[in-house]
């Protein structure tokens, strides 16, 4: 039987290939992928160019979808799902594709990407605008980088690409900022607040609501817990009786379902004391939460829970903050329920403790991190410094032979 052809030439007498590889299984559509090969002078030539293409494209089609990067990243981050990675990580991966390299680079072929087209990308999203009118934050790029370095490492390890551009591309590092917190005035406008909020007596759901929205802010001011974190204290984790917070888990989310994940962002568990005035406080609010609060019986409970004894999404706790607390208290704009958590690190430090107290009671993974953050407070951080310079002046005030 005759070979069908793997070339034609068009109406410029340019070689090209459109191969059937298969249907998509995203669109639904048949798989045609189309290269020319003006380099080519003979058909002979042209075949070979067009076979070695086509090994990468039937690669491609291996996974049910095309060589344009936003099918294979899908296709990646759909892997990765079946891996068991993170749900959260894979929720992120997820946007990140859909709001910034599906709309700049996503119609593009695998084999076009280079690493100069990964830096032109950072630079063109961090000139667009935010959804909250703002600029877009560094660590969005560094999301951008990080998922198109696991992919590219992937496709080039199964021969969709023939390079991996994304080694020759920086490791994109934004600064790290230091913490913002809250001065000892609006902490003083904080605490009021929630005083009086944490003795609501109201039983409308709205009410229980914003009870527990500032007993999560309480707990986040007290302890410096992520929101997942917080929504995810169960009552036996509050080891009241010997003034323990056991900090296991987090609350993620996954295509629209709460979770209670067994893990947090530092992935290891912790255990922080409780100071004897919030044990009070833990004390008077689960006694108010079992009184006012529906639970089905083979459900763990929670600390901070929805008025009908739910979950509570760390995303809704983070709203509720900027909503019912900071802007009615004319907090700063920039400021959300993360900054409680770099309040208590800010005020631990400037009052003594030292960072690897810090990074314990937070759950940093690395110390570096806790450094970054809020090695600036630590005082005398110059010492050696101008121990230094001072040590050159006494040089040069002997030198000269007098002093200054």
């Amino acid at each position: 039987m005759k070979r069908r052809k793997l070339v034609k030439q068009d109406k410029d007498g340019i070689y090209f290939t459109r191969p059937y590889l298969g249907m998509n299984k995203v669109t639904k559509k048949p798989i045609r992928p189309y290269k020319r090969f003006p380099q080519a002078r003979t058909e002979a030539e042209a075949e070979k160019l067009a076979e070695r293409w086509l090994e990468q494209q039937t690669e491609a089609a291996k996974f049910g979808v095309s060589s344009r990067i936003v099918e294979l990243i899908e296709s990646y981050i759909d892997l990765m799902a079946a891996q068991r990675v993170p749900k959260n990580t894979i929720k992120t991966h997820r946007s990140t594709l859909r709001c910034y390299i599906a709309p700049n680079v996503g119609s593009m072929r695998a084999d076009e990407f280079t690493s100069a087209t990964a830096q032109q990308l950072y630079s063109v999203v961090l000139m667009q605008e935010s959804r909250r009118g703002g600029t877009i934050s560094p660590n969005t790029v560094l999301k951008i980088h990080w998922l198109l370095q696991g992919a590219f490492k992937h496709f080039a390890a199964h021969g969709i690409v023939d390079n991996n551009p994304m080694l020759s591309v920086p490791s994109w590092m934004p600064d790290v900022a230091e913490a913002k917190a809250y001065d000892e005035a609006q902490a003083a406008k904080l605490t009021a607040y929630l005083k009086g909020a944490m003795r609501c007596t109201d039983t409308s759901p709205e009410a229980i609501r914003a009870r527990m929205v500032a007993f999560a802010t309480y707990i986040g001011y007290w302890h410096g817990t992520r929101a997942g974190e917080t929504c995810a204290i169960s009552t036996t984790d509050a080891q009241l009786w010997r003034s323990n917070l056991h900090i296991h888990c987090t609350m993620v989310e996954d295509d629209g379902e709460v979770i209670r994940q067994e893990k947090t962002k530092g992935k290891k568990s912790r255990n922080i004391t409780i100071y004897e005035d919030p044990v009070a406080e833990f004390r008077r609010h689960l006694e108010w939460a079992d009184e006012v609060v529906p639970h089905a019986g083979d459900v763990l409970r929670m600390v901070v829970t929805t008025p009908d004894g739910g979950y509570m999404r760390a995303s809704d706790l983070s709203h509720y903050f900027d909503d019912q607390i900071r802007d009615p208290l004319g907090l700063p704009a920039d400021t959300h329920f993360h900054t409680l958590r770099h309040t208590h690190a800010t005020w631990m430090i400037l009052n003594g403790a030292n960072l690897v107290e810090v990074k314990e009671r937070l759950g940093h993974a690395k110390e570096s991190t806790s450094l970054a953050l809020y090695g600036h407070l630590m005082p005398g951080r110059d010492a050696a410094a101008v121990e230094a310079f001072a040590e050159f002046a006494r040089r040069a005030e002997q030198m000269e032979g007098g002093a200054l």
